[in-house]
């Protein structure tokens, strides 16, 4: 797999097999975890985005939009929610399934930093590339 990303990133590849890159924004002000899942040919990205919403239910954040759609043969399913319980955040996970991996990009942090990262956020996605 392959993405871009900005100077205002800091990335670094961990040799955990399943979470592979972690990720910190200017002022460690959001965080990113890209993980990977193997052998998942059974589970549809729209699946696995339904077991994400359960887990923002059980965390108290509110799912706020959602969207799936297919970019050079991945389906892609972004979900973004917040939690306003202990402070306001803001999360964004998106999903890639290509045959059976499923790489998912998930972005926690303050509200207003994921505004000014938008552009960044939007360059990591939009390059995300599943390669096989």
């Amino acid at each position: 797999m392959s993405f871009d990303y900005s100077d205002q990133w800091e990335i670094i590849s961990t040799s955990d097999a399943k979470k592979v890159v972690r990720g910190l924004y200017a002022n460690n002000s959001i965080t990113l975890s890209l993980n990977r899942n193997t052998n998942v040919a059974e589970v549809s990205s729209h699946e696995f985005a339904e077991m994400l919403k359960d887990v923002f239910k059980v965390q108290g954040s509110e799912v706020i939009d959602e969207r799936d759609f297919e970019k050079y043969g991945m389906e892609i399913y972004e979900v973004y929610g917040e939690n306003h319980e202990v402070t306001p955040t803001s999360i964004l996970i998106v999903s890639f399934k290509k045959m059976d991996l499923l790489y998912y990009m998930w972005f926690v942090g303050d509200p207003t930093a994921f505004d000014e990262a938008g552009e960044d956020i939007e360059i990591m996605v939009d390059s995300f590339y599943i390669y096989g």
